[in-house]
């Protein structure tokens, strides 16, 4: 097993010692303060994932009420449309620039509220209603630092997420994983019907061809 980096470390032991008293702004004041480097995560990169993952997913650290995770997008690479289980608080920090969208979800309808690209450095607050998806529609790889924890649930905080399947017309409940087109065994149960409008599944539908096309796979 590879050594983690001392910033890592440093986000590790401070998650540890403050408990369960946890929220983004102390997350967030954490991560800036470890300082981290790209050359010191790139070694735990997936670029070479499995092609039918839509994205490379590599565990850092699993603590009693929080995980750590780096994600390695390719070009191309995205994720599906989800949320984040258990999680009470969380970020994703960017290591390169990356294309992001969130969602607005009511019930079983889902509609985009925004498309952005975040830049290298930014450090964007998750929690486990946000439903969002993000990747890579650029020819540089690139890899983000996914931190997902809860002040009241312990054990797989990202367990029971959510997977909008615009294309499939049906909310899947995952084991953690957000991959587009996901296998059956990383899947808790699903539910069918989606209700969206032309914007949403066009944009949706823009962003996932990619991996489709890859795999041999019709939309």
């Amino acid at each position: 097993m590879k050594t983690l980096p001392r910033s890592i470390q440093y986000i590790i032991e401070n998650l540890q010692k403050n408990g369960q008293n946890i929220d983004n702004d102390i997350l967030i004041k954490i991560v800036k303060d470890a300082k981290i480097l790209k050359d010191e995560l790139i070694k735990f990169s997936t670029f070479n994932h499995c092609k039918t993952e839509s994205y490379g997913r590599n565990t850092l650290f699993i603590g009693e009420n929080f995980g750590l995770y780096i994600m390695s997008w390719s070009q191309g690479d995205f994720t599906g449309i989800h949320n984040h289980g258990h999680s009470e608080w969380g970020v994703v920090y960017f290591l390169g620039d990356a294309d992001h969208r969130t969602y607005t979800v009511k019930g079983n309808e889902i509609k985009l509220e925004k498309a952005e690209v975040l830049k290298e450095g930014a450090i964007a607050p998750v929690c486990g209603d946000l439903v969002h998806a993000m990747g890579n529609l650029t020819q540089e790889p690139f890899i983000t630092l996914h931190i997902y924890g809860s002040n009241s649930y312990k054990g797989a905080i990202t367990e029971d997420s959510n997977l909008y399947e615009i294309e499939k017309n049906r909310i899947r409940t995952t084991l953690g994983p957000a991959f587009l087109n996901i296998s059956d065994d990383l899947c808790k149960e699903n539910k069918q019907g989606i209700k969206t409008c032309s914007k949403t599944k066009d944009d949706y539908l823009k962003f996932v061809q990619a991996f489709y096309k890859r795999n041999n796979l019709k939309l």
